[in-house]
């Protein structure tokens, strides 16, 4: 056989694995596409109550954008943003003035789509009225009870700690409460609960619960 004619077979088969390779990814860009729809529709109705309707109509608007590690990196960079120490960022969100941005190379994309639609949907008063660790618990607490599951074993879970303290806190306060704060940007019936359950200064207690979890070796 000619070495004109292998080259030939090898040229042939580069083909065939990139038409493979595309059409792998146009399956998985429209089946995370539906999967974003889905779950967007979805917390928009659940919370269509609490939320504005003005910030439900523009994240309808905005399908996340779905990146590989390399181009998702680049653009968390020029968002300003950076991951911390041994840690990967898998999504990120600015609220609902821009699309979320979710990574490609993990195996929660499901649950990390629903994470950023709940910082989309949340009020930007949230952060300041709750705490920032508080804040993530909470995201990503909602963001596991929107797909109905956990984290599979061995798997590293997000905020695991701020998560474990924010649903400590729903069970005390009621989810109507953390809603209201979440979404409306409102933590006065939140402190309210949370001192009658606690004691004075219930939030603040919350928040120092946290810190010291997280910081313990």
């Amino acid at each position: 056989m000619s070495d004109t004619h292998d080259n030939t077979r090898e040229m042939a088969q580069a083909d065939l694995d990139r038409l493979v390779e595309s059409g792998r990814d146009i399956h998985l860009h429209k089946y995370l596409a539906e999967t974003d729809q889905a779950l967007t529709n979805a917390l928009a109705e659940k919370y269509r109550d609490v939320v504005p309707p003005s910030r439900i109509e523009a994240i309808l608007a905005l399908p996340t954008q779905f990146e590989g590690r390399e181009r998702f990196d680049q653009a968390l960079g020029k968002a300003g943003g950076k991951p911390g120490e041994g840690t990967r960022v898998l999504g990120y969100s600015r609220f609902d003035t821009e699309q979320a941005h979710v990574a490609t190379d993990h195996l929660e994309i499901p649950k990390t789509i629903a994470h950023e639609r709940l910082h989309q949907l949340s009020d930007p008063r949230a952060v300041e009225a709750l705490g920032q660790p508080l804040y993530e618990g909470v995201t990503e607490d909602l963001a596991i009870d929107a797909i109905g599951s956990e984290s599979p074993p061995g798997l590293d879970r997000c905020y695991p700690t701020e998560r474990a303290v924010a649903h400590e806190m729903r069970d005390l306060a009621g989810s109507d409460a953390v809603e209201r704060a979440y979404f409306a940007g409102d933590s006065s019936e939140l402190r309210q609960r949370l001192d009658e359950r606690l004691g004075p200064g219930g939030m603040e207690r919350i928040q120092h619960q946290i810190t010291e979890l997280t910081e313990k070796p």
